[in-house]
């Protein structure tokens, strides 16, 4: 007999709902801030890659370079 794998999910990704555009919008405008303005560049590439506002948000903190403006990114990002 063959044995099925499911691979190991968070919940939260169980279903992909694109991301709003207006978070794409808030994002690339905080992001802005740090890096200038490819960051908007940068958002859109990734947010076709993410499932949710919270992995956008990480995948685009390592864009960040300084370890406080990172900080400061990803706490604006959640609110």
């Amino acid at each position: 007999g063959g044995q099925t794998t499911v691979a190991a999910q968070p919940e939260a990704a169980t279903v992909a709902v694109p991301i709003e555009s207006e978070a794409i919008e808030r994002l690339g405008r905080e992001l802005a801030k740090y890096i200038g303005p490819i960051a908007n560049v940068l958002v859109k590439r990734a947010a076709k890659q993410c499932n949710s506002v919270a992995e956008l948000s990480a995948m685009l903190a390592r864009d960040v370079p300084s370890e406080a403006d990172r900080a400061n990114f990803l706490r604006a990002s959640r609110s």
